[in-house]
């Protein structure tokens, strides 16, 4: 994963990969240190976020969500936050978390406008919304083509809705991005046999 590890799999990441336990320090302290600084400067919304997230590496998610509906308290239109916060509740508040989500895209930077979009449409995915599904994969692609996730996302999309050759394309195009992926490589074998081979125009037709 390419992008998107960075700030929606890299949470995943820190969650499997706990310091061990004989050098926990650096963890420890970056729990400590955004500790400290919501207690030095609450009203920084960034200082909540990045407490949010040291929450998270413990595996501590009702903490992290408070300091995540604290920061957006003190700016509501704060993109890191809306993104964290609807990860945390899209299970329980799909509707809301897609809310966020856009919003979050809307606020993001250029370049990060892409990790939104991508967990947007996963959350649109999951819900049967296709078509929806379809339009925030194809904003990530449009933000970032070179992103595996928001390439495979639109095919399944695609493929979800019929449009199988569409669908292929994105997984060639993915596979492209990640040249060993077995994932894009079983989605392309899976669908290639769906798609009709159509006569050449002029040729003689088989008996």
């Amino acid at each position: 994963m390419t992008l998107v590890v960075m700030l929606l799999g890299g949470l995943v990441v820190a969650l499997k990969l706990k310091p061990a336990k004989t050098q926990p320090n650096y963890t420890a302290t970056k729990l400590d240190f955004w500790q400290r600084a919501v207690k030095e400067n609450p009203n920084d919304p960034s200082n909540w976020d990045q407490l949010g997230v040291a929450y998270l590496t413990y595996q501590r998610t009702d903490d992290a969500e408070g300091a995540f509906r604290q920061a957006l308290a003190l700016n509501e239109s704060d993109p890191g936050a809306n993104l964290q916060l609807a990860l945390l509740i899209k299970d329980t508040d799909p509707k809301q978390a897609q809310k966020m989500l856009k919003l979050s895209a809307a606020m993001s930077p250029v370049d990060f406008k892409v990790v939104p979009l991508v967990a947007l449409g996963d959350l649109y995915y999951s819900q049967g919304e296709y078509k929806e599904a379809t339009g925030a994969y194809s904003q990530a692609v449009g933000a970032d083509p070179s992103i595996f996730e928001a390439r495979m996302g639109l095919g399944r999309a695609l493929q979800a809705r019929g449009k199988a050759k569409d669908a292929l394309a994105q997984y060639k195009q993915a596979l492209r991005v990640n040249p060993g992926s077995q994932e894009a490589k079983a989605a392309i074998a899976g669908i290639g046999d769906k798609i009709p081979v159509l006569p050449t125009p002029g040729a003689t037709p088989s008996p």
